[in-house]
């Protein structure tokens, strides 16, 4: 096996744990762990349209927002992702693709939902640039 390859290997344990954590964070309401995982700018893509947020201010309103309605609608808790399909594409680039349930108070699910993320690897580690939101059928197997 080549240098290379093994690096990408390593490469893609470390975007996938940051997901894995990305994702904790962002279900339990935990706004400055997670900045720490987006890009500036970051993109978001989906149903409603295309949304570029320029700063961490951008995105942290954002975030707010979005929790407010999930909590409306009765969140309670998120799962993990499942699958979560990761591919390194290049040194500095990746695309991960998942799916993930959310639920209600009563363990009742509120939703399942497919994401699709492209990220970049930067000084501070990997960072989501693009998040592509999606039918959970539409998860990408990246493997």
């Amino acid at each position: 096996m080549s240098t290379e390859r093994a690096e990408g290997q390593d490469d893609k344990a470390v975007v996938t744990q940051a997901l894995n954590d990305y994702v904790s964070a962002f279900h339990n309401f935990d706004v400055q762990r997670v900045l720490r995982y987006y890009h500036e700018p970051l993109m978001l893509i989906g149903a409603a349209g295309i949304r570029v947020m320029a700063t961490r201010a951008d995105t942290e309103a954002w975030m707010q927002s979005f929790w407010a309605r999930l909590k409306e609608r009765g969140y309670a808790r998120g799962g993990e992702f499942s699958p979560l399909h990761v591919k390194q594409v290049s040194a500095g680039v990746a695309v991960a693709s998942a799916q993930f349930v959310r639920y209600k108070a009563d363990g009742q699910e509120l939703e399942r939902n497919g994401a699709t993320y492209v990220l970049h690897k930067t000084g501070d580690g990997w960072k989501i640039v693009v998040v592509v939101g999606h039918d959970p059928g539409g998860v990408l197997r990246l493997d």
